[in-house]
């Protein structure tokens, strides 16, 4: 028995390969970034030092929950402008139709970070939109 049994695709493009060699591969892999890590982390001279951290646990809780809401509003917003726009594409109002089309395939056509920079800095300044986080302490 051959150990590229093992670790080798077969030979024909369309069949893959057994699910316990996927698994084994796949755990192997695993294991080999983790020890990596393990490996990397180890050798670090520095020793964090958790009492430090722990006295600021009540702001790291508050940016937890301000990511989390953040998040939760991104991605209900996301989805209804999704919905908006997949709807508008499928209007008979051909205005409406190619708008949307192009709003599409500027935002898949542009990188991320370009869209947050615009938005944040152009969009947001021109309509003078003032970032609001709920859970900030606010002092008068």
């Amino acid at each position: 028995m051959s150990l590229s049994r093992f670790f080798v695709a077969p030979e024909h493009p369309g069949t893959p390969p057994a699910a316990w060699v996927r698994a084994f591969n796949f755990a192997l892999v695993v294991l080999l970034i983790s020890l990596g890590f393990y490996f990397s982390f180890h050798q670090l001279a520095y020793q964090l030092r958790w009492d430090s951290i722990f006295q600021y646990r009540e702001m790291f809780l508050r940016g937890w929950l301000t990511t989390v809401f953040i998040s939760i509003a991104s991605l209900l917003l996301s989805i209804l402008l999704g919905l908006i726009f997949a709807l508008a594409q499928r209007s008979r109002f051909l205005p409406l139709c190619y708008f949307s089309k192009i709003y599409v395939e500027v935002v898949r056509g542009t990188p991320l970070l370009v869209q947050i920079l615009i938005f944040f800095y152009v969009v947001a300044d021109a309509f003078s939109v003032r970032l609001v986080t709920p859970l900030a302490t606010r002092t008068a």
